[in-house]
C-alpha cells in the first residue's frame, strides 16, 4: 500500500469509487478541507476528509471528519493509517472541535473512532434516508487539544 501522490490525491478525492463518494466529496469546502486517500494499482481503496462543520463564524474552530474504505479493504488498518495521515494534516490548523457522525450500525467505525480518542455525544435517531431507509447517526467528538492517542 502506497501514498498517493499530491496530485493523485486531489483526483482521487473526487474520484473515490462511487458516484455518491464522488458528489459527497464535491460538497466539502475549504478553507479546512483537508484529505488524504491510499490506493494500490491505481485503484482508490479508502479515504478521510475534513471540513469546517459549519459555515457561521461560531464554527470557526470546529471541522467534520469523514473516512471511507472500500469492503475489501476493510479491517487491514487502512483506516487508521488514513485518520493518522489526516489528523497530522490538520494538526497545525487552528482547530478547537473535531466531530465524526456514524451511521448505525456500524462497530468498526465506533471502535476506530474511539481509538483516536473520540467520545460519544449521542444519537441522531432516524434522521437520514439511506438505500431507501432511515437511519441512525453516532455523533462523536474529540478536542484537538487532547493529545492524538491511538490506542
Amino acid at each position: 500500500m502506497s501514498v498517493v501522490p499530491a496530485a493523485t490525491r486531489r483526483r482521487a478525492l473526487g474520484l473515490c469509487w462511487s458516484s455518491t463518494t464522488t458528489a459527497y466529496l464535491s460538497g466539502w469546502r475549504a478553507p479546512t478541507t483537508k484529505g488524504t486517500a491510499r490506493g494500490r494499482g491505481g485503484q482508490v481503496l479508502g479515504y478521510a476528509c475534513s471540513q469546517i462543520h459549519r459555515d457561521q463564524e461560531a464554527f470557526r474552530e470546529t471541522v467534520e471528519v469523514s473516512i471511507g474504505l472500500v469492503k475489501g479493504s476493510r479491517g487491514q488498518g487502512l483506516g487508521t493509517s488514513l485518520y493518522r495521515a489526516l489528523f497530522g494534516l490538520l494538526a497545525d490548523e487552528p482547530i478547537h472541535a473535531v466531530l465524526a457522525g456514524i451511521a448505525l450500525p456500524n462497530d468498526a467505525s465506533v471502535a476506530l473512532h474511539r481509538r483516536f480518542g473520540f467520545s460519544d455525544v449521542g444519537i441522531f435517531r432516524e434522521y437520514a434516508v439511506k438505500n431507501g431507509q432511515y437511519i441512525s447517526s453516532l455523533w462523536m467528538q474529540r478536542l484537538q487539544s487532547d493529545p492524538l492517542r491511538v490506542r
